[in-house]
């Protein structure tokens, strides 16, 4: 399974294109219960999760490591990084 976390210019982080989470809440607390879920129902599958982080060129750094945050809660290992060209 693979998901997709975007971050934006603003400050806002969508997963798989859905707004999650206010820009200005580093808990970030939609987004960690969310890649928990992900991860249970991905360890009961016996599959592994996969997570791509596309933060936009003027993205705050700070967002992307609230993104990096949520992931280590949920214990999700597997993640890469792109950059979105569209921004």
């Amino acid at each position: 399974d693979e998901q997709t976390i975007s971050v934006e210019p603003s400050g806002q982080v969508l997963l798989n294109d859905d707004p999650i989470d206010a820009p200005n809440d580093p808990e970030m607390p939609k987004l960690t219960d969310t890649l928990k879920r992900l991860k249970q129902n991905a360890d009961a599958a016996k599959t592994t999760l996969l997570v791509t982080i596309a933060s936009a060129p003027k993205a705050p750094y700070f967002r992307t490591i609230d993104v990096l945050n949520a992931l280590a809660a949920a214990a999700i290992d597997n993640v890469t990084f792109t950059v979105e060209e569209a921004f």
